[in-house]
């Protein structure tokens, strides 16, 4: 993971933020006076979800974490990079940034290559099938065994060795990202005659794999593999630490956000069977304790996390330590009451709503034998989802990130669309690893070298968005595709308008009344003057009413 990666996933944007800044709750979010311009009334929001901020006043500017550093801190990227390095306990050492990242790249497509070779080899070959045939006793259907790129690693000392070698991997990379193993003999496949499972981090992308012992065929052993152990997964390596890692998460974001609760258990299969049954808000704790660096990522997704765990010694203990992980972090947790003798998915595959209930009826930690807690995830999130509902709602959720980088892709490589790109609005990328890409591409001469115009910890991150796939288009396609992203990130910027004002209307409809502030608005927008004993506060809140009909209309016009 390259460093601007890990200082983002270890470091809270609201910690950073609030040794700065005053900090006040505002729903999900957090609100204050801007610290960079004077103001009597906050306009500054910081939303944890997204890890992002904003000043919807008079700055009008926002971004993620190192932007506010570079902006409080008065310093370029390369000195928030470093402040927040250290911030984070992250060494950016002496080796060259691209050379490490290009080598985890690297490692990270060996096991991309790796999966796609277990995957056919479970679904195209005689054992193979029969290994489907062994996830379909356990439950797990078609459909969801290639939703989650399941495998079957063939009983071979080399297959799987020989085929990546075969697409232009060393031995030395394969051995580094765990899918060989070093023995007497030399080099051979860790995974033989396996189910197997790619672990993804955050990101989607496989940083190593989880695996299941198949049963012997015919009464006998396969090939060397008489003493291994019934599970075996990938050892630690550069991209791979089960510390750090959720399973299932980059599948099950989206769906926690809308449910406003994560539940964490124990097993891939578990999530799996979870998934399976529509209740897409489970991850796995990769059967280590719970640690800061795997909460941190869910803290910005939702407050509430149920642990389903074991319900023995050893689950109530990782229970126990979890919730004090969690304490720390500042988030809740409920532990759910599992009944003795099922996992999590035997209950799920034989009743999906009684889980459901267990979810709701979960409990808090120290009252494990006692009382309920007063109010479930459930009712929580009753309660927030008007106020994240226009930024957070189920209507065409945009990957911003992606477009981001699809745009700057589209740039490097098409200067046709110099002028077209030039029209662009840099705040409209928020990531500020993709905001110092597309400045210097802005401000570049014409024949200029854009990897001497970045800074040289940005060198690996422009390799991987210079070289991100695109399709073949013509002059004429890539144009178009441009417009489109560009429209995409315009249309994610309003959407974030638009939740602060949804919260500021709440406030004010609150105080106010809503009949009274809609009638002032209406006036506003037919050009009338307000009263003259109304008082100045009013008539501002009318304009926030105003601003929010205005955007909404422009949200509509984006999308017809």
């Amino acid at each position: 993971m390259n460093p601007i990666e890990e200082i983002k996933q270890r470091l809270d944007i609201v910690d950073v933020i609030g040794e700065s800044v005053n900090l006040h709750k505002a729903g999900r979010n957090y609100r204050a006076l801007c610290p960079f311009h004077v103001e009597k009334e906050p306009s500054f929001y910081v939303f944890p979800d997204r890890a992002t901020w904003h000043c919807f006043g008079g700055c009008s500017t926002g971004g993620d974490v190192f932007s506010f550093v570079m902006k409080k801190e008065n310093v370029d990227f390369t000195g928030a990079l470093r402040l927040l390095a250290e911030r984070a306990g992250i060494s950016l050492g002496k080796k060259s940034r691209a050379a490490e990242e290009t080598d985890q790249d690297r490692l990270r497509q060996a096991n991309e290559s790796a999966a796609l070779f277990f995957q056919h080899a479970l679904l195209n070959t005689q054992r193979g099938l029969k290994a489907l045939d062994y996830l379909s006793l356990r439950g797990i259907d078609r459909q969801t065994a290639e939703a989650f790129q399941l495998g079957y690693a063939p009983d071979s000392w080399d297959a799987l060795r020989e085929h990546l070698k075969g697409r232009g991997f060393g031995e030395g990379e394969l051995l580094r990202a765990g899918l060989l193993v070093e023995g007497e003999k030399g080099l051979y496949d860790r995974f033989r005659h396996r189910a197997v499972i790619p672990i993804r981090d955050g990101q989607g992308r496989a940083v190593g794999f989880g695996s299941r012992k198949l049963p012997a065929e015919d009464g006998e052993e396969p090939t060397g593999d008489s003493e291994s152990p019934k599970y075996l997964n990938t050892p630690q390596t550069p991209i791979f630490d089960k510390g750090t890692i959720l399973f299932g998460l980059d599948r099950a974001a989206e769906s926690i956000r809308r449910a406003d609760v994560a539940v964490i258990v124990e097993g891939y299969m578990d999530v799996i069977a979870a998934h399976q049954h529509g209740n897409g808000n489970v991850v796995a704790s990769m059967g280590t304790a719970l640690t800061e660096r795997q909460l941190g990522p869910l803290r910005r997704l939702t407050e509430n996390i149920v642990l389903a765990f074991d319900p023995d010694t050893a689950g109530q203990a990782a229970s126990e330590r979890g919730d004090l992980v969690a304490q720390r972090l500042g988030v809740n947790v409920r532990v759910m009451k599992l009944p003795k003798g099922r996992d999590p998915d035997e209950i799920i595959r034989a009743d999906p709503d009684g889980w459901r209930r267990l979810v709701i009826e979960a409990e808090a930690p120290k009252a494990f034998s006692s009382a309920r807690i007063q109010s479930t995830p459930t009712e929580h999130g009753r309660r927030t989802k008007a106020r994240r509902s226009a930024g957070n709602g189920d209507e065409e959720r945009v990957d911003a990130s992606k477009a981001e980088e699809v745009c700057l892709a589209l740039l490097i490589r098409y200067p046709h669309l110099r002028e077209q790109g030039l029209a662009l609005d840099g705040e409209l990328f928020v990531r500020t690893e993709n905001r110092q890409v597309f400045e210097a591409w802005r401000a570049l001469a014409l024949g200029g070298s854009l990897a001497d115009a970045v800074a040289g910890e940005l060198l690996p991150h422009l390799a991987r968005v210079a070289t991100r796939d695109l399709p073949p288009f013509d002059p004429a396609q890539a144009e178009k595709a441009l417009q489109t992203c560009a429209e995409r990130l315009k249309r994610s910027k309003i959407k974030t308008e638009r939740a602060f004002i949804s919260l500021e209307i709440a406030e004010k409809e609150q105080r106010l009344g809503a009949r009274r502030l809609l009638e002032h608005a209406r006036k506003l927008m037919e050009g009338e003057a307000p009263p003259q004993d109304l008082p100045e506060d009013e008539t501002d809140d009318a304009r926030i009413i105003v601003r929010d009909m205005e955007a909404g209309l422009e949200l509509h016009e984006r999308k017809a």
